[in-house]
């Protein structure tokens, strides 16, 4: 039988990479400004580091 590996949870930086893009054009749609859009989905990844 082969062992498989447990599957790895993404890092920080790659969830950023792949998730910043489409979370701050939702945002910019629903606030009507890239620099708020911009800023909030900065802090949503803060927050999520700060709660892990």
């Amino acid at each position: 039988m082969i062992d498989a590996a447990p599957p790895q949870e993404p890092s920080l930086p790659a969830l950023y990479r792949e998730h910043r893009s489409w979370l701050e054009s939702w945002l910019r749609r629903r606030m009507g400004n890239a620099w708020d859009a911009a800023d909030l989905s900065q802090d949503t990844f803060l927050r999520v580091l700060a709660s892990a």
